[in-house]
């Protein structure tokens, strides 16, 4: 994966009990996106990625009192978003075979296989497949003791930025 040079001044950071922030940082991150990328897809997908992940992040979090934090990325060519979060051993075993598993493919056939895994099930379990297949991102999965951190990285096409 291409090293993200710069964290932009973008961050938030919040409590996993703040789900309605989650789509006020969406807001956030479409906007900025907008007014940075002349590319609306690419402004959507990135969008559409911070939300997935804060919401996994929050769902999985394993403690309110721990915080979750949100940071918008910029690189030579790229933007990204960070997620990081406090897991437990149990929830980052979980998360590290359902990670093997997105990564292990084709986006367009494991997306496919983890919509019909998801049929008259109470959790899908999309959010990575989606980002992947539909966001069209890089994803990496990282650990630091108790913090989990996923980053997606999208590529901004050289007609795609306005700065």
């Amino acid at each position: 994966m291409q090293q993200v040079v710069e964290q932009l001044g973008a961050s938030i950071t919040l409590s996993p009990r703040w789900w309605n922030l989650i789509a006020s940082t969406r807001i956030f991150v479409q906007s900025f996106c907008s007014c940075s990328f002349s590319d609306e897809g690419l402004s959507d997908r990135v969008a559409m990625t911070a939300h997935e992940l804060l919401e996994n992040a929050v769902k999985y979090s394993d403690t309110p009192d721990r915080p979750v934090t949100c940071a918008l990325l910029l690189g030579d060519g790229t933007v990204g978003i960070r997620v990081s979060n406090h897991a437990d051993p149990t929830h980052a075993d979980v998360l590290r075979a359902q990670f093997a598993e997105v990564m292990d493919g084709d986006p367009l056939e494991v997306y496919l296989a983890k919509m019909q895994a998801s049929l008259g099930s109470d959790s899908s379990q999309l959010g990575l497949a989606r980002i992947r297949y539909e966001g069209e991102a890089r994803l990496a999965l990282l650990f630091d003791q108790d913090v989990v951190t996923v980053e997606a990285i999208f590529d901004i096409s050289p007609e795609g930025s306005n700065g």
